[in-house]
C-alpha cells in the first residue's frame, strides 16, 4: 500500500523531477517510513533508524526518480526479490548501510 502512495506521488509530479538528485522530501519520507515500519529482528531500534536514514540518503544521492520508481515497482513485488538483488545501486547502498552498523 505505501508503495502505491509513494508511486502515487511520482505520477502526479514526475516531470519536476528529472534531475539526477532527489530532493522531494514527501517522497524521501515516504521511502524512510517504509523502511522503519518494516519489522527487523537483525538490529534494534536505533540501529534501524541509522539504516533507514543511510539508506533514504544514499538513494537521495545515488538515483533519479525515475530509477526510483522502477526500484519501488520492483518492490511492490515481495514474492520476488530478485530484480532488487540485481540491482546494482540498490545493493550498493544497502551494503554500505549494514556495514555502518554493523561496525
Amino acid at each position: 500500500m505505501k508503495m502505491k502512495k509513494i508511486l502515487f506521488i511520482l505520477l502526479v509530479s514526475f516531470n519536476q523531477f528529472t534531475y539526477s538528485e532527489i530532493e522531494n522530501k514527501q517522497f524521501l519520507s515516504s521511502i524512510f517510513d517504509g523502511c522503519i515500519n518494516e519489522e527487523v529482528d537483525w538490529i534494534d531500534n536505533g540501529g534501524q533508524f541509522e539504516y533507514c536514514g543511510c539508506f533514504v540518503n544514499g538513494i537521495s544521492k545515488e538515483m533519479d526518480m525515475k530509477e526510483a520508481m522502477l526500484l519501488g515497482l520492483q518492490f511492490g513485488d515481495e514474492e520476488n526479490m530478485e530484480p532488487l538483488l540485481e540491482n546494482k545501486k540498490f545493493m550498493t547502498i544497502a551494503i554500505d548501510c549494514v556495514s555502518k552498523i554493523v561496525e
